[in-house]
């Protein structure tokens, strides 16, 4: 797995954090044209962590700088181990979501249901929220901002 300029510390850049409460809002935004976060064509980047029993309410991006690639992405769940991740659901949380116009953007017809998921929405083991790019294109140019609404069940 690429080493990337994202901190995935506990509560970093969380809004409402995991501390026993029943919500979160987490927000992270990443800025592409870093050399370091640049995301090549089928890379994946994961953004948070999703603690098992939690569900996912809303899944969305703020496109902040558009990418001059036109460029579409996928957010979906993947699980990590021994620096390897293995997809879940690559697009559970939204499908060819675009990066080419500055706008909050979001997937309308997901259902939040991942295959990671058992009992309807519920996460059944620990998974990353991540970003894939499903363009031709490098994303090397927008910054985006992340946004998950969750509850832990």
């Amino acid at each position: 797995m690429a080493d990337w300029t994202v901190d995935k510390t506990a509560d970093q850049g969380f809004a409402i954090p995991w501390s026993g409460e029943k919500m979160t809002v987490m927000k992270r935004t990443v800025d592409f044209s870093v050399d370091a976060n640049n995301l090549v064509q089928n890379g994946v980047m994961s953004l948070f962590k999703l603690p098992a029993g939690c569900t996912v309410l809303y899944a969305g991006i703020k496109v902040i700088t558009i990418d001059a690639d036109i460029t579409d992405v996928d957010l979906g769940l993947y699980t990590e181990a021994a620096d390897t991740i293995t997809a879940v659901d690559i697009d559970g949380y939204g499908d060819g979501l675009t990066l080419a116009t500055a706008a909050y953007v979001n997937d309308p017809d997901a259902a939040y249901n991942s295959a990671g998921a058992s009992a309807g929405h519920v996460l059944a083991a620990d998974s990353y929220f991540t970003i894939k790019n499903i363009d031709a294109n490098t994303i090397d140019g927008a910054k985006v901002e992340f946004i998950v609404v969750a509850v832990d069940l």
